[in-house]
């Protein structure tokens, strides 16, 4: 995941980017790029290994790690990261930013599906637009496309052509946890008594064009329900939407 944010009084610039949740699978080109051609690195991710993986890119990493302390305020923390950061961009440094899997703050994409969802929910009597329909609705109502080749990450593509060349529909999720990239659900319950629950899919890998899976169907791949509860489900899509598996499981 990309954001782009450029410091208005100096030459400066800083970049955000994500690197996903496996190491080295999840990175995109372009923000292998940004890493690639910054002036300096900060990261804040999961381990010491991956930051010597990032080493691997660029010769001057600096760690955000050390900022975080027993017993103090993470908005102490953010904010010290942020003017750390910035003290860089000022210096009129091109500088990349870092972080570990594609959290809230960082992660654009989410974002923006959430957004155009809650839009439709407000600004229709719908509960689900897809395909072609839903891209003009977004764009219709202010959102902007971004570059498709910008979400291709370099072992997406591979494990597509593997998957085409056998001729087979296979799921993101692989044997040993190296390969591990499935479905993340969570469901939460607010102060007065409301619950929610929301699915990322992992995704198929070779699928065909326009087959939609579980996650975005209220039923099957999630579930609400305030005087039951919620619920998120991963596995086959297809079995899960055949019986309604998340307001069943509820």
């Amino acid at each position: 995941m990309n954001r782009n944010v450029t410091a208005a009084r100096s030459s400066g610039s800083l970049v955000c980017v994500g690197v996903g949740m496996t190491l080295g699978s999840h990175i995109t080109p372009l923000a292998r790029s940004y890493i690639e051609k910054s002036d300096v690195v900060f990261a804040a991710v999961s381990d010491g290994i991956v930051e010597l993986w990032l080493a691997e890119m660029h010769p001057d990493v600096r760690s955000l790690q050390p900022l975080y302390g027993e017993g103090k305020s993470r908005v102490t923390t953010y904010r010290q990261m942020v003017n750390t950061m910035l003290a860089e961009v000022r210096a009129g440094r091109q500088v990349c930013a870092v972080f570990y899997g594609h959290p809230g703050v960082f992660a654009w994409a989410p974002h923006k599906a959430i957004a155009i969802a809650r839009r439709v929910m407000d600004a229709t009597p719908h509960v689900l637009l897809a395909a072609d329909g839903a891209t003009r609705f977004a764009v219709a109502h202010g959102f902007v496309p971004v570059d498709e080749a910008s979400m291709i990450t370099e072992r997406a593509r591979a494990k597509w052509e593997a998957a085409r060349a056998k001729g087979t529909t296979e799921s993101w999720a692989g044997d040993a946890p190296s390969t591990s990239g499935g479905t993340v659900g969570a469901v939460a319950r607010d102060s007065s008594g409301h619950v929610a629950g929301a699915t990322s899919t992992g995704g198929m890998v070779n699928k065909l064009v326009g087959r939609v899976g579980d996650s975005p169907l209220v039923g099957a791949g999630n579930y609400a329900d305030d005087e039951a509860g919620a619920c998120s489900t991963t596995g086959h899509g297809e079995a899960m939407i055949r019986i309604c598996l998340a307001k069943t499981a509820v």
